[in-house]
């Protein structure tokens, strides 16, 4: 086992996106200043974890959008007039809302839009998701010298391009979604695909360490219930993983999009060489 898990790590090494330095011990050892020691062991035991959650290759679900993969519009493009604040691109509104929480799965639950009913999302859904993590800007009680009326306005102003970036940010998502019979709607998904879109690039050490941290190894054991519920039913614990959804996994705990298919088709292809027998 240690040795199938040690190949499979080497494949995930050898699939880094271009522009990437190749995997090393540093890396997969999580940098000190994120608390990270999970060190190489761990990742190799990640990986055959990951693995056990995949389905047989005979049952890979190949219907995946190319195109979620790309980044979206990031909204930044000023108004006409020259007095309106710049909007938040999608890169400033993914940095939002992890000031406030560990990771895009916390912040969806916090506003509550991880439940079944928020399979689509309205653009007040979104705009709300990102005020939330803004704040409260200060009440005109509260504003009592000119430090705190600068702060008011500063907020105010913040207030308005997470406004205006989050509607920007609706409008481009609504070209991407061909399945929502509600035309004032976006599927929740779309809205994850998108901020990991504009993710920083990573090695699969250093995801898969994060992630240790944050939810230990029974989150390996029970990939499929990190998934939000659906109009289907809530996430089914034995279900193997198709590739939307290991991507959405990957993302909703603050992965790069691109990232995630490349590490799902080397968990697939170790598999099926373990499958045929070629592994020891």
């Amino acid at each position: 086992e240690q040795a199938a898990a040690a190949q499979m790590l080497e494949d995930l090494e050898a699939a880094a996106p271009s522009g990437l330095d190749p995997t090393s011990e540093q890396e997969l050892a999580a940098p000190d200043e994120q608390g990270l020691g999970a060190g190489t062991a761990a990742t190799a035991a990640t990986a055959a974890l990951l693995q056990a959650a995949l389905p047989p290759p005979s049952e890979h679900n190949t219907h995946f959008l190319v195109a979620n993969a790309s980044p979206m519009v990031d909204g930044m493009s000023p108004s006409s007039s020259p007095h309106a604040p710049t909007p938040f691109c999608t890169l400033e509104l993914r940095q939002l809302l992890l000031s406030r929480w560990t990771s895009v799965r916390e912040a969806l639950i916090e506003a509550k839009l991880f439940g079944a009913d928020a399979e689509f999302l309205s653009v007040t859904d979104i705009t709300t998701l990102f005020t939330m993590a803004l704040g409260e800007p200060l009440e005109v009680a509260q504003i009592q010298d000119m430090a705190t009326a600068e702060r008011s306005m500063a907020d105010l102003e913040a207030l308005s391009r997470v406004q205006s970036g989050a509607s920007a940010l609706f409008s481009s998502m609504q070209g991407l979604d061909s399945t929502s019979h509600v035309k004032s709607t976006v599927m929740r998904r779309d809205l994850i695909f998108s901020l990991a879109a504009v993710a920083p690039h990573e090695a699969f050490g250093a995801w898969a360490s994060r992630m240790l941290v944050l939810k230990g190894y029974e989150a390996f054991e029970d990939l499929p219930m990190l998934l939000p519920a659906t109009s289907s039913g809530p996430p089914d614990r034995k279900s193997h993983l198709d590739r939307d959804q290991f991507c959405e996994i990957v993302a909703l705990l603050n992965g790069n999009l691109d990232d995630a298919s490349v590490w799902f088709e080397a968990l697939l292809s170790a598999q099926a060489r373990g499958a045929a027998g070629k592994d020891p």
